[in-house]
């Protein structure tokens, strides 16, 4: 993001890198940002270094910069006072009378620090920039960091912007940024663990879903290669943290996946056995078959695909006998890392031989399932709002009845599915046509709704009055407003027997209805009228 004014940047955790850095020395004729020194072993204690920058030409010269560096949380830590601004941009511009803005930023959650530095400016009728910036090589930031676990983590720059002065105007400049590298580990390199769920017995011909995500290594990893049907030799079949494989024949399959680490290179190799049956011969009750369960679409946008989202299973009946069977997914919060509830399809028929597909439909308007609206332990999470995903992980089980009583199947099958919840924001501005109103006559009251959101909303606004004397409700209505859009409602208020004095009018849209929406304080609007 760029502006004349202000320059900001987003704080990520740790990116991962496949190679250690270049040694500066050797520096390209390329305007370069680096971490200097590029390779810091440390067992304990306190190492500090430096955001450089090298090869800024006159004709780009800097006027201003933002670089967000990236380290493991875990291992090393920082704070704002250890992070200091270097001399480059300040000494080429106070001397010519423009001032310089600096900022850092320190978020150990995610492990970022984020340094920013511009020219102020100035009004006319001064040159709002100075002629020249900062040219050649020098410090940016400085950046003293504890050493508080062993192990090794990049030092990586999640964005980096540096800024020239075209036209009196911010432009980029093109330039390339290279990480760090630090370890705590004296030398010995812990080999990598290949970690991948193991999978349920697959159909012929299923696609199977194999997740590495789980795999840990002391540094990071740099790659995953997968060989689905391992005898003794590794032939790479598929890359990538998640792959996907079916298997055409019924047996016994060895799974491998083999990761590398970094920056030391170093490999390791996880076996699990998948089982691949020809279900429907010879079995002895209904189960899943086939693709097993799955959800209508595995990214569900409220918003655009609507409130009810369908989870789909497959049910075969491989016997001669007819059955009752139904589908049970159960459905787990991966944020909150517990089960939320389940759903369950209607019960049918399947008779011998048959092979039914079956949908259950999740109700996004639950607030079991925190997607909508939530109970209150989800608001760590942050599903108030159209900002998070929701993700989960739900499982299918099979049911079936002889007419002796439900009896559970045999296949478990899982499957990945997220929600973009819909945003939720509505509010209420009032006023009325006079602020007096004679004992007796009538008042119009004038409430604006509007409905910041992007779903369609209905609810009951409540319109009272009440004073010293006397209090009462003016008007309870029903009202909708769409997605986006405002309605002005129109109240009258008989002030018939009401004592004389000053009252206050108010219009209140209940919170109880909305408790999925975080900012309620414009969800009322008063004014205060006088009986005269």
């Amino acid at each position: 993001m760029r502006s004349k004014h202000i320059l900001w940047i987003t704080l990520i955790g740790l990116l991962l890198a496949t190679t250690l850095p270049v040694n500066i020395a050797m520096a390209p004729e390329e305007t370069t940002v680096y971490v200097d020194p590029s390779l810091v072993t440390k067992l304990s204690g306190d190492f500090t270094v430096e955001i450089k920058i090298a090869n800024v030409s006159s004709a780009e010269s800097l006027y201003g910069w933002e670089c967000t560096l990236k380290f493991n949380p875990g291992l090393i830590e920082t704070s704002r006072p250890d992070v200091n601004r270097g001399p480059f941009l300040r000494d080429a511009v106070i001397p010519q009378g423009y001032s310089v803005y600096y900022r850092e930023e320190v978020d150990m959650l995610m492990g970022t620090v984020k340094v920013l530095e511009y020219v102020y400016p100035k009004m006319p009728p001064d040159p709002p920039y100075p002629p020249v910036g900062a040219t050649g090589d020098g410090t940016l930031a400085v950046i003293t960091f504890h050493i508080k676990g062993t192990g090794v983590c990049a030092l990586d720059f999640d964005r980096s912007e540096l800024y020239t002065v075209f036209g009196g105007n911010p432009v980029p400049i093109e330039h390339e940024a290279i990480m760090g590298v630090f370890d705590s580990r004296g030398g010995l390199n812990e080999l990598p663990q290949p970690v991948f769920e193991p999978a349920t017995p697959a159909n012929e011909g299923e696609l199977v879903t194999f997740d590495g995500s789980l795999s840990k290594d002391d540094g990071w990893i740099v790659s995953y290669e997968w060989d689905f049907d391992f005898n003794g030799t590794f032939n790479v079949d598929a890359t990538g943290e998640i792959a996907f494989h079916a298997y055409d024949v019924e047996g016994m399959y060895t799974a491998a996946l083999r990761v590398t680490d970094g920056p030391d290179g170093a490999s390791a190799i996880g076996l699990q056995d998948v089982q691949v049956l020809v279900w429907m011969e010879g079995g002895t009750f209904p189960d899943l078959v086939q693709k097993c369960a799955w959800p209508g679409k595995p990214k569900w946008w409220e918003t655009l695909d609507g409130q009810l989202a369908p989870f789909h299973a497959s049910v075969g009946n491989p016997t001669s006998e007819t059955y009752m069977v139904y589908v049970e997914f159960t459905i787990h919060s991966k944020d909150e890392g517990k089960a939320l509830g389940t759903i369950e399809t209607v019960p049918q028929t399947i008779v011998a031989g048959e092979i039914l597909d079956v949908t259950a439909m999740l109700d996004l308007t639950d607030n079991k399932w925190g997607c909508v609206s939530g109970s209150p332990e989800w608001i760590p999470y942050g599903y108030y709002g159209a900002g998070g995903m929701r993700k989960y992980a739900v499982f299918a089980s099979c049911y079936y009845d002889d007419g002796t009583g439900y009896e559970l199947g045999s296949i478990v099958k899982y499957f990945h599915f997220n929600v973009y919840p819909a945003f939720h924001d509505i509010g209420v501005a009032m006023w009325t046509d006079a602020d007096t109103v004679a004992q007796g006559g009538t008042l119009t009251i004038y409430a604006n709704m509007t409905n910041k959101g992007s779903l369609s909303e209905t609810f009951v606004a409540n319109v009272t009055y009440k004073s010293a004397l006397a209090e009462g409700m003016i008007e309870q209505r029903q009202v909708t407003v769409p997605g986006g859009e405002n309605v002005t409602q129109t109240f009258l208020w008989d002030t018939d027997d009401l004592p004389l004095g000053p009252y206050i009018i108010k219009v209140t849209l209940p919170k109880s209805t909305f408790e999925y929406e975080r900012y309620t304080t414009d969800q009322e609007a008063l004014t205060v009228v006088t009986i005269v």
